[in-house]
């Protein structure tokens, strides 16, 4: 498994993930004490029958998602819930969840 900086993963972020798709391994961090590590990526994400059976459809997480989740403030402290937070915003449309704390944020929250 290489090991790179996260300077280096920002720098050479289209080449990691060319690396991750042809199988390689990366952890981030140093070599001694990695502190992430990426997972071996499959050849094709398959999604489960129930979401097909149901018409529904997995989002990606963009980059513009990912700068919007980076500017958030942290009402929420769990860094997905601000993704998801994140990908309301930039797709328009509202969060399906009790928590509350999703209010600060301005996204539409739906409960039933």
């Amino acid at each position: 498994m290489a090991s790179v900086t996260i300077q280096e993963a920002q720098s050479t972020l289209t080449e990691l993930i060319h690396r991750l798709q042809t199988g390689d391994e990366l952890g981030t961090g140093r070599p001694e004490q990695t502190r992430s590590k990426c997972p071996r990526l499959p050849g094709r994400l398959r999604q489960r029958p129930a979401i097909t059976d149901l018409g529904l459809t997995v989002l990606p997480i963009t980059v513009e998602i990912t700068d919007t989740q980076m500017t958030l403030p942290r009402h929420h402290r769990d860094p997905f819930d601000r993704l998801l937070v994140a990908q309301c915003l930039v797709e328009s449309m509202p969060i399906v969840s009790a928590d509350s704390v999703f209010d600060a944020y301005g996204v539409t929250r739906v409960w039933a």
